[in-house]
């Protein structure tokens, strides 16, 4: 019989450590870094599902990183495919960060639309549709106005023209 060990709550001083490794990961594109930091205090300590998103978010970006979604096309077309595959894993750390928030929160409005992001760079487009609609429906639309440019862009790369232009017309809209 096995029994999963519990983790402590993370302290208020350890919680303002790790939001200044996020904030410092994000701003100096120094993700990898951020998350070797961020690992060590998820071992000890319970995140909660705002700091998990974060340490989500840095691992979707380290693979966006890796993988040229930062550079031009040129300079993205010079990625090997080890690189690739690296990215994946990020990538991959990131989708199972925001589907284990996902499950105790079906209506997490960011997770959602992250989830629908790193479903677009994999080239599911239609998952990314679904997960961004339903993000904006629950409420990003108040939060975020860049929304429907993003969902008419993955409509876009659908081939779905008429339902892009609704969308990037929303954007202007607003």
């Amino acid at each position: 019989m096995s029994t999963k060990f519990k983790k402590t709550p993370i302290p208020p001083n350890i919680r303002k450590k790790a939001s200044t490794i996020v904030s410092h990961a994000l701003k100096n594109m120094e993700y990898k870094n951020g998350i070797n930091q961020l690992e060590k205090y998820r071992r000890l300590y319970s995140f909660d599902d705002k700091l998990l998103y974060a340490l989500g978010l840095i691992y979707d970006h380290r693979g966006m990183q890796i993988s040229g979604q930062f550079y031009s096309q040129e300079e993205s077309v010079k990625i090997s495919m080890q690189q690739k595959n690296k990215a994946k894993c990020y990538f991959k750390s990131a989708e199972e960060i925001f589907r284990d928030i996902l499950n105790r929160d079906s209506e997490n409005v960011y997770a959602l639309f992250r989830f629908g992001v790193l479903s677009e760079l994999d080239g599911q487009y239609r998952k990314a549709i679904k997960f961004k609609l339903k993000a904006y429906r629950i409420g990003m639309k108040d939060k975020n106005k860049r929304i429907p440019l993003l969902i008419g862009f993955t409509y876009l790369k659908m081939g779905k023209k008429r339902e892009a232009e609704k969308w990037i017309k929303k954007e202007l809209k607003l």
